[in-house]
Formats: structure tokens, C-alpha cells, sequence
């Protein structure tokens, strides 16, 4: 277990390290004049956390919708308590796969 945290902090250090250097080169650039020196930055980190964010949100009103879709029949034809618990397992599994594929996008398993 200890072998797996370490490993996992140098990679984290190694990442902050290139992350800073990322910075100091588009400010760099920056205070010479030069803002195509940001779009590196902006490319690299800016652009997927705005994709992540969209797959959410995206995500969030689609599970709104089935886990309302799903529970219609139960709540008519069973229980309304019932059809309840089915909307929100419904929606909750759906989220969970959702914010684990995002999680997984960025490298976390």
C-alpha cells in the first residue's frame, strides 16, 4: 500500500510541477505581449474541464429524464413509494457511471 502512495504523490508532484511551469510560460508570454502563449494553457487544461463540466450537466438532465420515465409505470400501477425509490435508483446509478466516466477521463480509476 505504501509503494502505491508514493507512487501516487511523485506522480502527483510531477504533475503540479509541469502544471506551474505551464503558468510561468504563458505569463511569460504574456507580459512580453504575446497571448498565443496562453492558448497552450487554455488547450491543455481549460478545454477539458469545460468538456467535463458539459458531460454533467448533459448527464444530470438525462438521468432527470429516464429515471422519470422509469418510474411512471410503477408510481401508476404499483406504489407511488415504490415507483419513487425506482426514480431515484435510477437516477443516482446513472449519475455515479457518469461522474466515474469523467473521473476516469482524467486519469482516475
Amino acid at each position: 500500500m505504501a509503494d502505491k502512495t508514493t507512487l501516487l504523490e511523485g506522480s502527483l508532484d510531477k504533475s503540479v510541477e509541469t502544471a506551474g511551469k505551464d503558468v510561468q510560460t504563458a505569463l511569460d508570454g504574456l507580459s512580453n505581449g504575446d497571448i498565443g502563449a496562453l492558448y497552450p494553457l487554455l488547450e491543455r487544461y481549460l478545454v477539458p474541464i469545460i468538456l467535463a463540466l458539459l458531460f454533467v450537466i448533459v448527464g444530470y438532465f438525462i438521468a432527470r429524464f429516464v429515471s422519470r420515465i422509469s418510474s411512471a409505470p410503477i408510481t401508476k400501477r404499483v406504489d407511488e413509494t415504490l415507483g419513487k425509490f425506482v426514480a431515484k435508483l435510477t437516477f443516482y446509478s446513472i449519475m455515479i457511471f457518469i461522474l466515474l466516466g469523467v473521473l476516469g477521463r482524467f486519469g482516475i480509476s
